[in-house]
């Protein structure tokens, strides 16, 4: 659910627990929140918890309680009809862009929605709303190529990718359109309002704060989709940050086709309230939301089946496992799915990590059946048990290698040039996060 972070210039890492925060007026943060409640409230809304804004010293802008909020309260309800859907965009103005026309996907839709509405100015019914958003994205795939030849490629190589599907994205939306096509109120063409700096950015708050409703729901439309009617842009819901450590239920109300979140925390007065984005890794915040939060449970290293062959060598001088059984254990782990998620946690080994280590160290003579029932009953031997242990061990240490040697080398091709750049003091952090999520690992092994 939702996608609604905020990332302010100041902040580099999200703390869960923060309580330290500031309330004023001298805040644009909080007078452009004024505003779009304001309107808001014209258009119905009521708040259903005593939560104001603040700014907040590790997290920036976010939502204070005023008072005690108890578990199953609804923290957030936000009517329908100012939720910005692929139906709100059908029946628009420029529904006639994309009724009965090519499929374009949901997000495709919005983000040109964003875009118009953004034009419009004050004359916009969602001018309000419009103006609390940000007006750039500290998304990584505003990054130039300049700058992501200074990340190590797997956090380059995403981004990449991300940025030409949004090219493609674009150049898509242009295509489609004619040169009758222009805006009723200034005649200014569209593919001139649509161009490729307003898409990126209507894109990146579409990407990063669109929640998800289900396809059921605003399904009345003229639009061919390409894909799932699943987003929706929600008003208000901007202002809660993310916590790992949040527990809540989104939905979209029956009653009154409202949509609410019921936190299943409790919070005393003073505290911070969070909702949750979902179970995602900093990668994946990175990559999507353009932040990362401190010893993040949801984080894995990932490494590769040679990692663990390399670590079984290691640990056993003399493997020399004939290649056939080699493969016929190879095959075994994959027919199983057993060669996905392969990854280090703080806590320790995944499950699957543990399950290749031993299977790959069982003596030749034992049965694919028999390895099968141990695996299958998590029933390990002390003795299986220390050769996960020596041979993870082995593995976590050479990752903790590599990583140092990845952030060093990150540091250096950065040096002074773009000490700036929030985005690549970001991914500084998550290379350290990584090593982080190393170190305890190899302290879980208590040998």
């Amino acid at each position: 659910m939702g996608r609604t972070y905020r990332i302010r210039k100041k902040r580099r890492l999200a703390s869960p627990d923060s309580t330290a925060y500031r309330i004023g007026k001298s805040s644009g943060e909080i007078d452009g929140f004024t505003s779009l409640s304001v309107w808001m409230s014209k258009e119905g809304w009521k708040p259903t918890c005593k939560i104001v804004p603040a700014m907040f010293p590790d997290t920036g802008r976010g939502f204070v309680a005023r008072k005690n909020i108890e578990c199953d309260d609804v923290i957030v309800k936000i009517p329908g009809h100012l939720l910005i859907t692929v139906k709100t965009v059908s029946g628009s103005k420029i529904g006639r862009l994309f009724n009965d026309k090519k499929p374009f996907s949901a997000q495709q839709v919005i983000s040109a929605f964003l875009m118009w509405q953004k034009h419009e100015g004050e004359k916009a019914f969602w001018c309000s709303y419009i103006t609390s958003l940000p007006s750039s994205s500290s998304s990584p795939v505003n990054l130039h190529e300049e700058e992501l030849q200074l990340l190590p490629e797997f956090l380059a190589r995403p981004i990449r990718a991300a940025k030409e599907n949004i090219l493609d994205l674009h150049l898509d939306l242009i295509n489609s359109l004619d040169d009758s096509d222009v805006c009723d109120n200034c005649n200014v063409p569209f593919t001139e309002i649509f161009s490729l700096d307003n898409f990126m950015w209507a894109w990146s708050m579409v990407n990063s704060r669109a929640v998800y409703i289900s396809p059921e729901r605003h399904s009345e439309h003229l639009i061919n989709l390409s894909d799932e009617n699943t987003l929706a842009m929600a008003p208000y819901l901007d202002m809660f940050n993310h916590s790992c450590n949040a527990k809540v239920q989104a939905y979209i109300d029956a009653k009154d086709d409202s949509y609410q979140i019921r936190t299943c925390n409790s919070y005393l007065k003073n505290q911070q309230v969070f909702i949750n984005y979902g179970s995602h890794s900093n990668l994946k915040l990175f990559l999507e939301y353009g932040f990362i939060i401190p010893n993040n449970h949801n984080d894995g290293i990932p490494i590769s089946y040679d990692n663990i062959i390399s670590g079984v060598t290691k640990y056993f001088p003399c493997f020399k496992m004939y290649s056939d059984v080699l493969n016929k254990r190879y095959k075994f782990l994959k027919s199983h799915e057993m060669l996905n998620n392969l990854n280090v946690h703080a806590d320790g080994l995944s499950w699957n990590t543990k399950v290749a280590i031993y299977i790959l160290t069982s003596a030749e003579d034992v049965s694919p059946r028999a390895m099968q029932q141990k695996v299958f009953s998590g029933c390990f031997e002390d003795r299986d048990l220390e050769i996960i242990s020596n041979v993870g061990l082995y593995i976590v240490a050479n990752k903790i290698v590599e990583y140092q040697k990845t952030l060093q080398s990150f540091n250096d091709r950065v040096g002074k040039r773009f000490t700036d750049n929030a985005c690549l003091k970001m991914a500084r952090d998550l290379l350290q996060e990584y090593l982080n999520v190393l170190d305890n690992s190899r302290a879980s092994f208590n040998l």
